[in-house]
């Protein structure tokens, strides 16, 4: 195959053609797609990071509320002679047990749902075929250090305070944590706030990176001032629930005020999960409203002709744009995209450019020109966009060289620059492609219709469009439509990776939940006791995992906000001109959060509400 490759390079004998083996094309092939491939890796990663992030907040609840829980315990360890090393280091080890099991299951979780995933695409026929699962051992690695790592980080602080208790703590009969919200707290959540404030403003300024800081200065400050959202609110919520719901739901509000830091971190994995969901959602609409703009200000055609699997990169022949100038329907201008070489510092760069006829875009198209027009152009001259003009210190009049795919080179002079992102970099006159081997296809034809948008006009161009089977036929309104509502997949892709980690928050609900129903064992046994019912137990239960859902929503969206409204700010010179809030997306967002807290607290309540009143209030 080599010998031959070789043989047939040097009968071509051109520099610019490359002959490949079969083996050769394999392994670009293979290559390309590991490339594009790794691109949705890392992005999946990121996703997984997330999930993560939030269900660190359960993990380090779980731990807190388990050494609360064991106060009595820990002191009579301190009392017969136990070290506050040897009670910390007690925590750890059950850490270390505790995250190589959940990593473990984990890792065999992961491997079941990648092979339901596969099973699945491949029903679907958008599967590798019979291409097998590939297991690595360093995804198991890499899955074993961070998930033990991120568990013994969760309990470093509970585990501490479990080695600061003192032998005396024996004699209590609370298993609650009562600690306050310390001076610290306020501090990191003060400095958090500013940090995050100076940061995102030196990102708006063109400093990227500090975006990023911002962004971790608002979660930190979510973590740290979440308390002093959750304490008001549960306060608020005692009496509201207390009249409409009676003293389940003052119980609910109090329990829930009780420990806002407990609150607030149960709180807080919810709102992570939705302030991301309603940050990209801010981005999504935003991104559709500055494409409608876009697109409105561009094309004040009536109509636009398109192929119908614009991803198959077959086009149009320029003939359907003749065809309806000859009826007489009104102007129409075919537009092309092709290829060509730039020469830049005296070297030819592949650049992608647009082909038109310059009469027909003057009528149909209205761009936004700095400097020069359409009328200008010639089958010699070459529209510039302003960014790319400035990145190359050009302007009008100015000459480049370029060479088309058959290797003739122009000189081609600057007759215009334009602000229009949709055009791209370059636009050229379709004449200078005369005479080439590859004809031009059109991506798109606009239409100018005589009379506007009419049945007539319609049917008139349904006739013409059906002579060609892979074209389209859209009004402008359907048209711009289509264009915004192409992120809309792509959005719903990201929607569906965020729900992982509210859902993983709700998990988080039901067991801060359980445990919290665990350690008040006695307190609800003696409200069995003196008369209340289960229905009232469980709706206390209920309505405290409501009041966290609530503190969750209310943090989530104005983080969410933020942080959408940062994004869009950051891309506002790249085509986001358009801060568009999702209404719709943020209260969908905020009672299906509300819902699945509702949900969390079902077997929760129904435990508390099972309770044996005589095993709940012994002492023995």
């Amino acid at each position: 195959d080599r010998e031959l490759a070789d043989s047939i390079n040097a009968a071509i004998g051109d520099s610019d053609v490359e002959v490949l083996t079969g083996a050769e094309i394999t392994k670009e092939s293979q290559d390309a797609i590991a490339t594009a491939l790794n691109f949705i890796t890392v992005f999946l990663t990121i996703f997984a990071l997330i999930s993560l992030f939030v269900g660190s907040f359960i993990i380090y609840n779980v731990f807190s509320i388990s050494a609360a829980q064991r106060t009595q315990e820990n002191a009579l360890l301190r009392a017969i002679g136990a070290s506050r090393a040897q009670v910390i280091r007690s925590m750890f080890e059950e850490a270390l047990v505790v995250g190589v099991l959940g990593t473990i299951i984990g890792c065999i979780g992961g491997i079941g749902l990648a092979a339901a995933i596969l099973g699945f695409l491949n029903a679907a026929g958008f599967g590798p075929g019979d291409t097998a699962l590939t297991i690595r051992p360093t995804g198991f690695i890499i899955t074993m250090v961070v998930g033990v790592v991120v568990t013994l980080v969760c309990a470093i602080a509970p585990a501490i305070r479990s080695g600061r208790v003192p032998p005396l703590a024996a004699m209590r009969d609370s298993a609650i944590d009562l600690a306050g919200v310390s001076m610290k707290r306020k501090v990191v959540g003060a400095v958090s706030v500013v940090l995050a404030i100076v940061s995102i403003t030196l990102g708006l300024r063109g400093e990227a990176i500090w975006l990023g800081v911002g962004a971790a200065g608002m979660y930190l400050a979510l973590i740290a001032l979440g308390p002093f959202v959750a304490a008001p609110v549960a306060r608020l919520a005692a009496p509201l629930l207390g009249a409409m719901r009676g003293a389940p739901g003052t119980m609910a509000g109090r329990n829930a005020a009780r420990n806002p830091k407990r609150t607030a971190l149960t709180a807080g994995a919810l709102a992570v999960g939705l302030s991301l969901m309603i940050g990209v959602a801010t981005l999504g609409a935003s991104a559709k409203a500055s494409t409608r703009e876009v697109f409105s200000e561009a094309f004040t055609n009536d109509y636009v002709i398109t192929p119908k699997q614009s991803q198959s990169g077959i086009g149009l022949p320029s003939s359907v744009a003749q065809d309806i100038k000859d009826a007489g329907i009104g102007d129409a201008m075919g537009v092309a995209a092709t290829l060509l070489k730039l020469e830049e510092k005296g070297e030819f760069e592949d650049k992608g450019v647009i082909a038109i006829v310059p009469a027909d875009a003057q009528a149909v198209l209205a761009f936004n020109f700095t400097e020069g027009s359409f009328d200008a152009l010639g089958p010699d001259g070459i529209l510039f966009s302003v960014d790319k003009a400035e990145r190359d210190g050009l302007g009008v009049g100015d000459q480049v060289t370029v060479q088309l795919l058959d290797g003739q080179q122009l000189q081609l002079t600057i007759r215009g620059l334009y602000t229009d992102d949709i055009a791209g970099n370059l636009v050229v006159d379709r004449a200078i492609f005369e005479g080439q081997k590859r004809p031009l296809l059109d991506f798109s034809i606009y239409v100018s219709a005589a009379g506007g948008v009419t049945a007539e006009n319609t049917a008139a161009l349904k006739a013409i469009v059906d002579r060609y089977p892979t074209a389209k036929l859209q009004d402008r309104d359907s048209y711009i439509d289509e264009q915004s509502k192409q992120i809309d997949g792509f959005l719903n892709f990201i929607y569906a990776l965020l729900l992982m980690s509210i859902f993983i928050a709700a998990v988080g609900i039901v067991i801060t939940l359980w445990l919290s129903v665990w350690e008040r064992r006695r307190e609800l046994g003696l409200l069995r006791a003196v008369g209340t019912t289960r229905r009232q137990v469980r709706s206390s239960v209920l309505w405290e995992s409501v009041i966290t859902g609530v503190v969750g929503v209310i943090m989530g969206v104005v983080i969410g906000l933020t942080l959408g409204w940062v994004i869009v700010k950051s891309f506002e010179d790249d085509g986001l001109g358009v801060f568009s809030l999702p209404v719709g997306t943020v209260v969908i967002a905020s009672v299906l959060a509300l819902v699945l807290a509702t949900l969390a607290a079902f077997l929760p309540a129904r435990k508390a509400a099972k309770a044996d009143i005589l095993s709940a209030i012994a002492t023995t």
